[in-house]
């Protein structure tokens, strides 16, 4: 059996199938010398996080082995220190990580929609501010020579001794005045405004006398309050600081605002009667309507609301009256060029309401002119305002 055996491995087919064997055998100890096997050993975790590199400063022990096949005396040669790849993603990872963590943390945080809105009004306030004409507050002259209470003055044909004070803005002081000495006139008690205004370039004396003129051009008209007489002179400052202008225009005194009528019937929980609210609204229609109907060019008012609408006296029949003309204008308003503009936002600012103030008030690019239909908007504002009730905040009747 031996020498069969023998005989087979001799054959040819015996030889084949060992050669096969002995070269499976060698293939298979080869592969396995080539693999590259990484071998890890307490790396040292000191890295760059923000960068995801590793620190080049890495211990000696801390190394990855490549065996690149055995070397002279049965040594394995060694390679430097080089991370592992899968390693390196998860550093860069944990870095882009603390790298969108700082970021969140130096980052503001968005302000509040109340934050946004003081600011909005802080920066409106300061536009105004750094806008409009420096003009004396009337109050900074109380005990001054300039405070007309318990005075008597003399405007035009009329002297009038004034009392208390009745209403009080930045641009003037309206005291309640009793006539003493008026041939032409029967009118005992009267309102005496006085305005001060700066004499300097910005403010010449056709500045000075432009409200009151305007107003004597439509004093004649049922629906606006009666401007009896009017004066005009330069007069010295508190101090001596240079002078200003002083004007003075005695007014027909009225009852009320239409405004303080909305305050009493919010305050009751109760709208204004209806009748009497659209008394109030046709009488200010009625005097815009004669303003815009002023040759060549119509007279624009540019400050309806409310505050501005009067309720006559009940001796003079107690009905309703626009006043106030000191923002108002002959002819349009262009806004063809960026100077026209500039200068018109910057007028907006210092002469209008903000509720009353129609589109092309706030947006002066988009539209070509300032006319009439600004008048018309504020009126619609008003209208709107005698019928809802609306005077504020938590002013509403309950029965809105």
């Amino acid at each position: 059996m031996s020498d069969s055996r023998a005989n087979w491995n001799n054959t040819s087919g015996g030889g084949r199938l060992a050669s096969r064997f002995e070269a499976s055998k060698n293939a298979r100890f080869t592969r396995a010398s080539e693999k590259r096997s990484f071998k890890f050993s307490t790396c040292d975790r000191t890295t760059h996080a923000r960068s995801g590199e590793m620190a080049s400063n890495a211990p000696a022990d801390s190394m990855i082995e490549i065996p690149g096949g055995v070397g002279e005396g049965g040594r394995r040669e060694e390679t430097a220190c080089t991370p592992a790849p899968s390693r390196v993603r998860r550093l860069r990872s944990r870095g882009r990580g603390a790298q969108a963590r700082s970021a969140r943390a130096s980052s503001p945080v968005p302000p509040s929609a109340e934050v946004v809105m003081k600011s909005i009004r802080n920066a409106l306030n300061a536009a105004a501010e750094t806008l409009s004409v420096k003009t004396p507050s009337s109050s900074s002259f109380s005990s001054s020579p300039h405070d007309l209470r318990g005075k008597v003055v003399s405007v035009g044909a009329m002297r009038i001794k004034c009392g208390d004070a009745i209403a009080d803005g930045g641009m003037a002081t309206v005291y309640r005045g009793r006539v003493l000495d008026d041939p032409g006139n029967n009118i005992r008690d009267v309102a005496v405004k006085q305005m001060l205004l700066p004499h300097d370039s910005s403010v010449s004396e056709l500045d000075a006398r432009r409200e009151v003129e305007l107003h004597a051009r439509l004093s004649h008209h049922e629906c606006v309050v009666a401007q009896l007489a009017h004066d005009v002179r330069l007069v010295p400052l508190p101090g001596g600081d240079g002078d200003c202008y002083r004007v003075l225009a005695v007014l027909e005194l009225c009852s009320e605002s239409l405004a303080d009528a909305l305050a009493t019937a919010a305050s009751r929980g109760e709208y204004m009667e209806e009748t009497e609210a659209l008394r109030a609204f046709h009488a200010a229609a009625s005097a815009i309507a004669r303003m815009h109907a002023e040759t060549p060019s119509p007279l624009l008012h540019r400050d309806v609301k409310p505050e501005n609408v009067l309720r006559a006296r009940d001796g003079d029949g107690g009905g309703w009256k626009l006043c106030d003309f000191g923002s108002a204008r002959v002819g349009c308003v262009p806004l063809a060029t960026a100077n026209d503009r500039a200068r018109a936002e910057a007028e907006m600012v210092r002469v209008t309401t903000p509720p009353y103030r129609s589109p092309e008030l706030w947006d002066a690019f988009r539209f070509a002119e300032i006319g009439p239909p600004s008048d018309v908007w504020a009126l619609g504002c008003v209208l709107y305002q005698v019928r809802s009730g609306y005077t504020g905040p938590n002013t509403t009747p309950s029965a809105w």
